[in-house]
């Protein structure tokens, strides 16, 4: 957790045990400090927000995904996307997942199931509680995977609203 001179580091076990807390309470502390340095970071222009700022966000998507997002809003494929961002095409589809949890609203996340996966799913799967889903398909078939956890997205969320 903790390096510098003359210090190998501290793990969060040493540091627990220095600050006399619970392994818990260390770890919301080290987050606390994560998150600060993050906030300052973001607030500054000097070195550590130059250093840090491809890895922060002004929203609750990774610029990653935001940048993914970004691209297939435009109407690039998962292949086209893939290839300009020097990504592999699962990673474009889990961008595309992430962002359908944190932002549902943010595209109409059905429209990319075609119909008839949808009414395979509805018939599999419609009556049932989507947190309760198995995936049944070939554990192989990312795209087959890929419709099946972005509808259960959509009706977990429709579910819990």
């Amino acid at each position: 957790m903790l390096v510098g001179f003359q210090s190998s580091g501290w793990t969060l076990n040493d540091a627990s045990q220095s600050l006399h807390t619970e392994l818990i309470e260390t770890q919301f502390i080290k987050t606390d400090i994560m998150l600060a340095v993050g906030a300052f970071a973001a607030n500054s222009r000097g070195v550590l927000h130059r250093l840090l700022a491809d890895l922060l966000s002004d929203g609750p998507l990774s610029r990653s995904v935001e940048r993914t997002m970004a691209l297939f809003k435009r109407g690039l494929t998962f292949a086209e996307i893939a290839q300009h961002r020097r990504l592999k095409v699962n990673t474009v589809r889990e961008h595309l997942l992430e962002a359908a949890i944190v932002e549902p609203n943010s595209y109409s996340w059905l429209d990319l199931i075609p119909k008839t996966v949808r009414h395979q799913l509805d018939a599999q799967y419609g009556q049932l509680i989507a947190s309760d889903w198995q995936f049944n398909g070939d554990s192989g078939d990312s795209e087959q995977f890929f419709y099946f956890r972005l509808y259960q997205i959509i009706q977990g969320g429709q579910h819990a609203s």
